[in-house]
């Protein structure tokens, strides 16, 4: 397959997620009311809500309002169905239609009625249906032209409204400030703007989506939001201008290795190299020696340390990919650790910068090259160059999708709390704490004071998340008067202090020395473990070819016996033709003794000599076969007696090499079991080998002390060297702050953005976003821009969503797992197909089936293989130890998702008076264990079943007699309208606290105990047969529930399906 061939096939991928990302929409909001947001359905017959909304005050301050008008509403639905006739439907497809409405187009409205300038936007799945209609066989559907509709439709737009054209900013739109040209918004306007946008669409003329709808969504911002920029997001895909532009790098061969990786065809990945980490147990040992081991560790409790498989998966990150490119896969089952490897790989990461801080001589040797320049209004900005040798440890956390706890952006966001740290160390460890707790304070809109111990993290992504992260870090409000009392609170205050003197910083030769005594001493103990390491690998092999030595001594000295026997018999032998050549000679001289004299000759007239010379011939040979005998013999025994030496010296040899061996068994056993002694479980000698995969080996709480201590000594390091240049940081950091904020220029140089994020990190190690907003957020770092993109939840995400932010990293870590829920799709199935075929696509491209997990996983080189479908599966590095559920969960689950991959790490002390789920004190459960309510399903027409309601309301109130709080529970449905009702009882008053919902809204969940209610119409046996279909739902239901976990539903309806069968069979009848 040529190179050519395989890009061009990578390109057909990217143009099909492309099309799929166009027919993308983002719903319009709901209708309704709150103090500071309305969404309404605007008639020509009501007043426009900018000239009816109230002023609204928070915290003493008021705030603005901002409207997004939505043009042309229409039902999503309609255009599936379009797609539906244009391409058709399969009977068995398991498609369910989506809820919710989409726009035609939409306008972003100051509170003044003048519209945004560069808000108008149109939508990109309206115009995209139509034109595959016409496009039935969509033999070239590329659909390029697009942006150019979107940008005639925004001129026409101006026109119609008298708006200024002004640069648009990152997310597609201008300032947030409205323009002074600008007419105030009235119905006619919207009238004539609605009549454009349906021509644009081209769906002009279509009565199901030449709608004239118009709904209004008003929001109450602060002024500092209002006067900032303003998306277009809320219209289209979040990816659509990722993808235009990725596919273009694509087409100029600029891709980077992981991006690269990330879309190679499968016949170009060779499956041969790759290392089974469940079936190779050497692959994982030698993963986890000692000299592989990261200097540094996150600070958690030293005495629990990294289980055998996440550290495996650290090590690999930092040892193997990080001096590389590439992608690696995690698995991450429910429960087992993501939160401590994201964090250990930070750790390992800061230290190793550290590291690279502490060769300089002086601080500002971090800086090399003529400074970057660039203007802003009437501001000058000058930027300094870090040493190639100091970037390339950005670490960028996405996940599949928004929400504070959602998955990597609640893990990042916890990190710079002091409870994300041991107790040992949280009221020793500062990295700009006090900064860190005001900042996250006022960016995270926390109820109460956030106690951070250091600026370790930042949750940015959206650009109005990241203006307020630069606003609160730089200079606050403007009038801060903490700061002037303060000026750790703000790091221009801060800077400004330690230039001035008024606050004092450790000298740089100082804090070298600090961090690297800290270097110094992890070394020492990790030498320390690698001799103890080699001491044990030596015992072992010792103890290997030991019973090959006990046997070689008796195998010796059967030998030297069978040499001493043979040189025995060679004597007799030899010494008998001693014998034999002794007689011929005596009977040859005997002969010549008798041999004729000459006189005899003569009388016998020479019958007497020819007689004696025909006897002695006979005598001669004898003699001369006996001399050769003997000749022979004296040889032999030679040799005999060589081998018998020979076979004696192997004797002392073997009996030495034994002695030896035992010695030296005797004295590592000895040292083995002084440092098993010193090390305890830590050492692999004293760990049980069930306990194998429970903890990583060597890491005693010495050691993992001394790794906690360095780390944080690295971040100081950090501290000090920001402290040791303050004069340039003072200039650098206001200028990387714009760009990060947001209002640098728009042309800058994309060295000057890489620069600037690159100055960033230096300061904020770890930045979380989601997958919407990273490569927005990231936008002019150029390819491999940053050093780490780690993709959370990557099993939820569809493939093509994750394109834009793997375009700027070096390596991407893709954390997730592809037997929980997967991407969620809401396009007819028949449509996708069709579109995957005229592109020649496979369909192992396309969510549901393919998600960011899927594809890293089937790129990267180690991981395992599980059972899937009739076939196998590849996926990433396994974690291993479950700290989550108990059982029946945790064992259906691994038997029915992971093959016996997991290993339960849950411990509970049964006996606990306070534990509601425990032992009471004759010994049975104080609540009911898991079970299935068997209640059928008799009601047509409908998923939800009445008599599994009235059996929900009696398992909750049973349950609340038990003392279990709503709060504890999650009631969720695989069925939409029986999801809905749940999550309407969650809202009374009762069950006030309760999740509810769909499987989805419970994806990043947990839970004491999970109800899962069943429904389904028993007339509808086909939509049973879909939700059934897959283990995602049982596994999901079942890994989410902590301790129990209750069915509602119809057993014999559901049992006949394998998953639920095997459900059915892990929990008694109730």
């Amino acid at each position: 397959m040529g190179v050519a061939q395989t890009e061009d096939r990578r390109l057909r991928v990217l143009e099909l997620w492309r099309l799929l990302e166009l027919l993308s929409t983002q719903q319009v909001p709901r209708k309704g009311r709150t103090e500071t947001s309305q969404v309404v359905d605007w008639t020509s017959d009501k007043p426009l809500p900018w000239d009816t909304v109230r002023a609204v005050w928070r915290d003493g301050a008021r705030l603005t309002w901002r409207h997004i008008v939505y043009l042309g509403v229409y039902a999503i639905d309609d255009t599936h169905e379009i797609l539906r006739r244009t391409f058709g439907q399969d009977a068995e497809s398991a498609d369910e239609r989506p809820l919710g409405r989409g726009a035609c187009a939409g306008i972003v409205v100051g509170p003044d009625g003048r519209p945004i300038p560069g808000s108008a936007t149109l939508s990109s799945a309206l115009w995209t249906v139509w034109r595959l209609q016409e496009r039935r066989d969509a033999n070239e559907p590329a659909f390029d032209d697009f942006e150019e509709a979107n940008a005639a439709f925004q001129e026409q737009a101006e026109a119609i409204t008298g708006m200024a054209a002004t640069p648009a900013d990152e997310d597609g739109a201008g300032s947030g400030a409205p323009d002074g040209g600008a007419a105030r918004l009235d119905g006619e306007t919207l009238r004539r703007l609605l009549t454009a946008a349906h021509k644009a669409a081209g769906v002009r003329g279509r009565p199901a989506l030449c709608t004239p709808q118009v709904c209004i969504r008003s929001v109450a911002v602060s002024a500092r939001r209002a006067a900032g920029p303003v998306g277009t997001e809320f219209l289209n895909s979040f990816f659509l201008d990722d993808l235009h532009r990725i596919r273009d790098r694509a087409r100029a061969g600029d891709v980077g290795e992981a991006l690269g990786r990330y879309l190679m065809p499968d016949d170009e990945l060779d499956p041969d190299i790759r290392i089974d980490v469940a079936r190779r147990r050497a692959a994982v040992e030698e993963g986890v020696r000692v000299e592989r081991l990261p200097l540094g560790r996150w600070p958690a409790e030293a005495d629990r340390p990294a289980t055998l498989s996440r550290q495996f998966a650290i090590n690999h990150a930092l040892t193997d990919l990080a001096p590389e490119a590439g992608l690696m896969g995690v698995l991450h089952p429910p429960g087992t650790g993501k939160k401590e490897l994201l964090r250990d790989v930070l750790a390992g990461n800061v230290v190793a910068r550290a590291r690279r801080l502490a060769e300089l001589e002086r601080a500002r040797d971090a800086f090399v090259g003529e400074p970057l320049q660039w203007r802003t209004d009437s501001f000058s900005r000058e930027l300094p160059r870090l040493r190639p040798e100091l970037t390339g440890f950005e670490m960028v956390v996405a996940s599949a999708r928004d929400g504070a706890t959602a998955g990597g952006e609640g893990i990042a966001a916890a990190l710079p709390e002091r409870t994300a740290l041991a107790p040992k160390w949280r009221e020793q460890a500062d990295y700009f704490a006090r900064l860190a707790s005001t900042v996250l304070t006022e960016t995270q809109r926390a109820e109460s004071p956030v106690d951070a111990w250091g600026l370790v993290s930042a949750r940015l992504g959206r650009l109005s998340r990241r203006s307020a992260f630069r606003a609160s870090l730089w200079f606050g409000d403007g009038d801060d008067d903490a700061a002037d009392d303060d000026p750790s609170v703000r790091m221009f205050a801060q800077l400004k202090a330690w230039r001035s003197g008024a606050s004092p910083y450790r000298p740089w030769h100082e804090a070298r020395g600090r961090f690297l005594d800290a270097v110094h001493r992890v070394e020492a103990l990790i030498d320390q473990r690698r001799e103890a390491q080699a001491r044990l690998i030596r015992l072992a092999a010792l103890e290997r070819a030991k019973p090959s030595s006990e046997r070689a001594v008796p195998e010796a000295r059967e030998k030297v016996e069978r040499a001493s026997r043979a040189v025995d018999e060679q004597l007799a032998a030899q010494a008998e033709a001693e014998v034999r050549r002794n007689r011929a000679a005596l009977a040859e001289a005997e002969h010549i003794a008798a041999k004729p004299g000459i006189f005899a000759v003569i009388r016998s007239r020479g019958r007497a000599s020819r007689r004696w010379r025909l006897d002695h011939l006979p005598l001669s040979r004898s003699l001369r076969t006996a001399e050769a005998e003997f000749r022979q013999a004296s040889v032999t025994t030679e040799r005999l007696r060589t081998t018998l030496a020979r076979r004696k010296a192997d004797l002392v040899d073997v009996e030495q090499m034994l002695t030896r061996t035992e010695a030296e068994i005797d004295r590592l056993t000895a040292a083995r079991d002084a440092e098993a002694d010193r090390l305890g479980e830590a050492h692999p000698a004293r760990l049980a080998p069930e306990r194998r995969e429970t903890r990583a080996p060597w890491l005693d709480l010495e050691l993992e002390e001394a790794r906690s201590e360095l780390f944080l000594a690295a971040m100081d390091l950090h501290h000090d060297f920001i402290a040791n240049n303050t004069g340039i940081m003072l200039t650098a950091l206001n200028a990387a702050l714009e760009v990060v904020g947001g209002n640098a220029p728009k042309d800058l140089d994309p060295e000057a953005v890489r620069a600037a994020w690159q100055l960033f990190f230096l300061l904020v190690p770890l930045v979380s976003t989601t997958l919407a907003s990273a490569s927005r957020m990231l936008r002019g770092v150029g390819r491999e821009g940053i050093g780490w993109l780690v993709v959370d939840e990557a099993g939820q995400a569809a493939p093509q969503c994750a394109v834009g932010a793997m375009w700027h990293a070096k390596r991407v870590i893709a954390v997730g797992d592809p037997l929980q829920l997967q991407p969620a799709v809401t396009l007819p199935e028949r449509a996708r197909e069709a579109l995957a075929e005229a592109y020649g696509v496979d369909q192992e491209w396309l969510a549901p089936a393919a998600s960011v997990q899927t594809l890293v996983d089937r790129a990267s080189d180690v991981g395992t293989s599980l059972p899937r479908d009739g076939g196998r599966m590849w996926v990433g590095i396994p974690l291993r130890v479950h700290r989550r559920c108990d059982d029946p969960m945790f064992s259906l689950c691994n038997d029915l998702a992971y093959n016996g991959l997991m290993v339960s790490q849950v411990r509970r002390e049964a006996s606990d008076a306070e534990d509601p789920f425990g032992l009471d004190a004759s010994g049975r459960p104080r609540i009911r264990p898991s079970a299935w309510a068997d209640e059928k399903a008799t009601e047509a027409g409908t998923h939800l079943q009445s008599n599994q309601i009235a059996r929900l309301d009696k398992a909750l109130a049973y349950l609340t007699r038990r003392g279990v709080a709503p709060e504890q529970i999650i009631a969720v449905s695989p069925f939409r309208q029986v999801a809905q009702h749940l999550e309407l009882m969650s809202h009374r008053t009762r069950y006030h606290g309760m999740r509810a919902g769909d499987i989805r809204a419970v994806q990043d969940d947990q839970a004491d105990v999970v109800l899962l209610v069943l429904g389904g119409d028993p007339h509808l046996e086909e939509a049973t047969a879909r939700a059934a279909a897959s283990l995602n739902l049982v596994n999901v239901a079942a890994s989410r529930a902590r301790r129990r976990l209750y069915v509602i539903g119809d057993r014999d309806a559901w049992a006949r399906y394998p998953y639920f069968r095997k459900l059915a069979e892990a929990l008694a009848v109730m």
